[in-house]
């Protein structure tokens, strides 16, 4: 054998030997996770590989991406951009609506507030929908995104006419789409897209991967009960976890370097999903830039001033839901005793927040003696230059900001609807500076009971 050829021969056995000793560590690592553990890797590699594999946990992946919002409350960071089509050298992100109501469109677009934001992209906000007419194009068995691209553009309200664009400016860029979902697809449609589809059914978000020890310990920890409703979008999930409970994890870190021009979540899925971040203050700071930049307009504050002013400074307010929701098998009773519970004495008006047409369901409330008060009651101050269809909605966005200045309040249990209020009146679950089950933005150190 010559040198030449004995050389060669070691560096094959020092290959062979690494690989082997990669692949021992591998299968090693996911030996350790338990059977209903989520797994270590992105969907899309398995998508595209074609098996089960674990990406390794010994990264080095740190948050330097996590940008630094201490400088983003300055006025002069406002940065809207005045443009009905894509505007040159501009990353954006953007979402399918869930359609629904308003509320659940907005838990879709709180989390990709904090997506773009993570991610240094402009983000492109969407109109919101009516609830009562999207529930009729739901009822032909479309989903709630498909009723909502069905919407007409005169169906619409644009966010601008609502929620205070200049403080959300302040945390990103942020450009208003007020067309139809259809118009948006063709004003758009020149970019590259990056199509994103990961579904609550099958697992959640995070910002990273663990790396240390303990951060994959905490990782493994991680509880998942997948909404089975949710299954029947993203067909590359559907092939990849068939009927599985291990969840699927998709890594935010994934897109930093996406040279894409749009960054786009498909089929309504950024509705429900959670984000799950490995380092407590990363979620705090999270939390934070939604509950500190995401607020209703002046416009809404003006209206709701002049609301309270006719009610009296001192009012108490109820959330009652009664259609498509589990609330509307609550008895009467079940309210009266909430009142109760929460020292809502009959001395005081009270502001009832209702779906309910037929007023004799509140008869009870009469005869306890409360003073009661409706959206009604104010007519002439709920005047919107919108389409008849989503007067209701738009009108429910005054009643939040209207509740959440009550000096008491009764919420809907499960409500999105009542948990904003809940949550901007300070009176949600907090463990460890973290707001629990009013946000989509978990810490991975806390057990998760839910998705």
């Amino acid at each position: 054998m010559t040198e030449y050829s004995w050389i060669q021969t070691v560096k094959r056995s020092i290959i062979v030997t690494c690989l082997f000793t990669v692949a021992c560590l591998a299968g090693y690592v996911y030996y350790l996770l338990p059977a209903n553990s989520p797994v270590l890797y992105s969907h899309r590699t398995l998508a595209d590989n074609g098996f089960r594999g674990v990406l390794s946990v010994f990264s080095t992946e740190q948050l330097s991406y996590l940008p630094n919002s201490s400088t983003s409350n300055s006025a002069t960071s406002v940065r809207i951009l005045n443009s009905t089509g894509p505007v040159k050298g501009v990353k954006y992100l953007s979402y399918q609506p869930p359609g629904n109501g308003w509320n659940n469109q907005r838990v879709a677009l709180e989390n990709a507030i904090v997506m773009a934001k993570l991610l240094n992209r402009t983000l492109l906000v969407h109109p919101m929908a009516p609830h009562d007419k999207g529930a009729q194009l739901k009822a032909g068995a479309n989903p709630g995104y498909v009723a909502y691209n069905h919407l007409e553009q005169s169906d619409l309200v644009p966010l601008s006419a609502f929620v205070d664009l200049s403080l959300l400016s302040q945390l990103m860029p942020v450009q208003v789409v007020a067309t139809s979902h259809q118009q948006f697809y063709r004003d758009f449609g020149q970019l590259t897209w990056r199509n994103i589809c990961h579904s609550v059914g099958f697992g959640y978000w995070m910002d990273r991967r663990p790396v240390t020890s303990e951060e994959v310990s905490m990782f493994k920890r991680q509880h998942f009960h997948p909404f089975n409703i949710w299954r029947k979008k993203c067909p590359k999930e559907q092939k990849l976890v068939n009927h599985s409970s291990v969840a699927i994890v998709e890594y935010l870190t994934d897109y930093i370097n996406d040279t894409s021009d749009m960054l786009y979540f498909e089929q309504g899925t950024l509705f429900g999903i959670h984000i799950r971040f490995v380092n407590l203050g990363d979620a705090i700071m999270a939390q934070q830039w939604v509950i500190k930049h995401f607020r209703y307009g002046p416009s809404v504050h003006a209206i709701v001033d002049k609301i309270i002013k006719r009610i009296g400074s001192e009012f108490n307010a109820i959330h009652v839901r009664r259609t498509d929701h589990p609330a509307r098998k609550f008895p009467v009773d079940y309210w009266l005793a909430s009142l109760e519970n929460a020292n809502c004495t009959t001395d005081v008006p009270l502001y009832v927040a209702t779906d309910e047409k037929d007023r004799r369901y509140f008869g009870p409330f009469k005869e306890k003696g409360y003073k009661l008060h409706w959206a009604s009651d104010f007519h002439d101050l709920l005047q919107f230059d919108v389409s008849p269809d989503v007067v209701e909605d738009f009108t429910g966005i005054h009643e939040q900001l209207l509740c959440e200045q009550a000096a008491k309040f009764v919420a809907t249990p499960g409500s999105t609807f009542s948990i904003l209020i809940l949550r901007n009146r300070n009176e949600v679950e907090i463990e460890d500076g973290l707001m629990m089950n009013s946000l989509h933005v978990f810490w991975i150190g806390h057990q998760m009971t839910g998705v």
